[in-house]
């Protein structure tokens, strides 16, 4: 018996529902049930992104409060166009769709505007000044529509006025510039520039000296991939900007990246065996696999100073390579080191020993 009450009560519930109402919580459903499939083909970033799993999670979350306002508008408020119900209704709709149509639009400001580069053997649409700064107005400019609608759905157009949400809004945004405005007119300054890429390799000095990959450049700080580490470093764009930065990607000739090693050696050994030590090395670096260097380049050797204990050997050589930059300069350098012992050349620095002697009469 209660059973059956509970179904008539459902089919009660069921008939406040038009053919109008159902298709919208059906293509809700459907949506839901989508949504990733769907953030994948309007959002630019990659699937296992947090920014594209957040993004998944909203596109849901909308989906669902647009089922529940109309639940609730035919539940529990009355059935009138002007009344509260309606009200909410809009307000969701209306921030769904902004949402999508943002995603969408920067995405397509990002295909149609963004620099196409190959990434680790991967094609990726960097951004670029034109993009970032198109996607800037046009978020800009939805945020105010939006800003707009909702306030006049609620029915508050005082708001509107120059002492209302919108000229708090203008006067915090004014008061709060220096701490915003820096870091956003530096990531698009650096963007400009094309010094400073997705993908591209830096050398940098921070608190401490850094290489790594930048990551991205968002709006107001530049995420880099530390290679020393292996962990991720967010730098404000303003105070990046500060910094003297090695693009070491930015090869000045096509030979590639001119890497260098110094080496000290004492003077029992003299600089033509120093320097047939140094080549004989080199030549076993191109037939080990595994090194990545520009081969069809010689190694220099050269002499660059001549201290009290030692003297200064620089060897250089070319690579482009510059993702296993670190390794690279790590496995020449235990080459050379087990060449040298095999010379028989101490690589380790003398000490020098003054002595002072009296005269005696």
């Amino acid at each position: 018996m209660e059973n059956f009450l509970a179904f008539d009560e459902f089919l009660e519930f069921a008939k406040r529902f038009d053919v109008v109402d159902l298709i919208v919580v059906s293509i809700n459903i459907v949506l839901m049930i989508f949504a990733a499939r769907i953030m994948r083909v309007i959002y630019h970033g990659h699937d296992d992104d947090k920014r594209f799993i957040l993004k998944v999670r909203i596109f849901r979350a909308f989906n669902l409060a647009i089922m529940f306002a109309f639940v609730y508008y035919h539940m529990v408020l009355p059935v009138s166009e002007k009344g509260p119900g309606f009200k909410i209704l809009s307000l969701v709709i209306i921030l769904y769709l902004s949402y999508v149509v943002m995603i969408g639009l920067n995405t397509f400001v990002h295909a149609r505007y963004g620099k196409k580069k190959e990434v680790d053997g991967t094609n990726l649409i960097v951004e670029t000044y034109n993009s970032r700064l198109i996607s800037i107005v046009l978020t800009i400019l939805i945020s105010v529509i939006v800003i707009v609608s909702v306030v006049r759905i609620l029915g508050f157009e005082s708001w509107l006025e120059a002492g209302g949400v919108l000229g708090v809004i203008g006067v915090f945004l004014a008061l709060t510039q220096n701490v915003w405005a820096p870091d956003l007119f530096s990531g698009l300054i650096m963007l400009n520039s094309g010094m400073l890429e997705t993908g591209d390799v830096i050398e940098f000095n921070a608190e401490e000296r850094g290489i790594g990959v930048v990551h991205k450049t968002r709006l107001f700080h530049t995420e880099i991939l530390n290679l020393i580490n292996n962990h991720r470093i967010m730098i404000r764009n303003a105070r990046l900007r500060d910094l003297v930065i090695h693009n070491l990607s930015k090869f000045a000739s096509a030979k590639g990246l001119r890497e260098r090693l110094v080496f000290k050696i004492g003077y029992d050994v003299s600089p033509e065996r120093a320097r047939k030590m140094f080549l004989q090395a080199f030549d076993i670096v191109t037939k080990t696999e595994g090194i990545n260097i520009e081969s069809q380049h010689e190694a220099e050797i050269h002499t660059i100073d001549a201290g009290d204990h030692a003297i200064e050997y620089a060897f250089f050589y070319y690579t482009k390579d510059v993702r296993n930059l670190l390794r690279t300069r790590f496995r020449i350098t235990e080459v050379i080191i087990l060449q040298a012992q095999e010379e028989g050349i101490h690589l380790s620095t003398p000490t020098l020993h003054v002595a002072y002697l009296e005269k005696t009469h």
